[in-house]
């Protein structure tokens, strides 16, 4: 290995390396990740595919300013200090983007999603962050100690170039680095985007959804680093206030009809009914095939004008989803 990292190629192999390595470690997260939640996440081949294209752009986004510090044609900086610099930046960034996954793996039964920008808006007012932090800590110590492997890990397996300075001519070395850059920046952009043609817009979260076979699944080909900088400056939605007031809203519009003594009566009897979080299993006539029919006997006792004349003719939808969740049953 000290045998290939000197030659004016080496800063190149020194940075092919150590991004390998930081896949590695983004495949211990989502490995983490789905074993933390493997009661609502399914892990397949297609998620592990689409988990490559999205690492990919994390890790080029986070890693773009330690591949430029690496390859930059100046001789001048092939020395420890450098070098030892670079390795703290590459370190310290990937150890971050490390226990962000961390952390949103026990954050996610909580919103079914990776945590996105939103997070700062939704915890803004809350006062108690730091015990909620201290809590978690004690609950998933074991976590801390995979952190500390990782960053163990990082650090012992980081290589860096190892140039003989009297073997080199300076000149060489500076076009080899340029022609490196070169050479990489293409392949930085495309995968930051998520592809090389150019009908491939930039990837972004939803994006996920075509390598998973349930909508909850996304988040597991996702990253929390990806998820975080794809949502950095998107609006956060606010609630609009139309009007300053209740009479001035009633000015414009109200609810309340009061017809006039002398107006006619138009008979419109056309009444729709949405009935929420109703069970299924208190509805008898949604049961009939159950116990003989008497199922809404012992359960609830519906109005026999409502059984016989609502039900038949309504519009009855067996299932809705809202955010990949069975909600159950609706009727109108």
């Amino acid at each position: 290995m000290k045998q290939v990292l000197n030659r004016l190629y080496s800063p190149l192999l020194a940075v092919l390396w150590n991004l390998l390595l930081v896949y590695f470690v983004y495949q211990i997260a989502r490995l983490e990740y789905y074993v933390e939640n493997r009661d609502y996440l399914s892990y397949t081949w297609d998620i592990f595919q689409g988990g490559l294209l999205f690492d990919t752009s994390a890790i080029l986004y986070t890693n773009a300013l330690y591949v430029v510090m690496m390859l930059f044609p100046l001789h001048w900086k092939e020395n420890k200090i450098y070098h030892k610099v670079c390795q703290w930046l590459f370190v310290v960034v990937n150890s971050i983007t490390f226990a962000i996954n961390l952390a949103d793996s026990v954050y996610f039964r909580y919103t079914m999603r990776r945590t996105t920008t939103t997070v700062f808006e939704e915890f803004s007012n809350e006062g108690n962050l730091g015990s909620i932090i201290g809590t978690e800590f004690l609950n998933h110590w074991y976590l801390v100690l995979l952190f500390a492997l990782v960053v163990f890990l990082l650090w012992r397996c980081y290589v860096e170039p190892s140039i003989n300075s009297h073997s080199l001519k300076w000149w060489r070395y500076d076009v080899a680095c340029l022609l490196s850059l070169l050479l990489f920046a293409p392949f930085c952009v495309a995968g930051m985007r998520g592809g090389f043609t150019t009908a491939v817009r930039p990837i972004t979260i939803s994006n996920a959804n075509q390598y998973a076979s349930r909508p909850v699944d996304a988040a597991l080909a996702l990253n929390t680093p990806f998820a975080l900088i794809r949502s950095i400056g998107k609006n956060v939605f606010v609630v609009p206030h139309y009007f300053s007031d209740e009479k001035a809203l009633a000015s414009m519009y109200t609810p309340i009809h009061t017809p006039n003594d002398s107006a006619a009566v138009v008979k419109k009897n056309v009444v729709v009914l949405i009935v929420e979080s109703f069970g299924r299993e208190y509805i008898g006539a949604l049961n009939k095939d159950l116990e003989g029919g008497k199922w809404n006997a012992q359960r609830f006792v519906e109005h026999s004008y409502v059984r016989r004349a609502v039900y038949p003719h309504s519009v009855i939808h067996e299932r809705l989803y809202r955010f990949g969740r069975h909600l159950g049953t609706r009727r109108v």
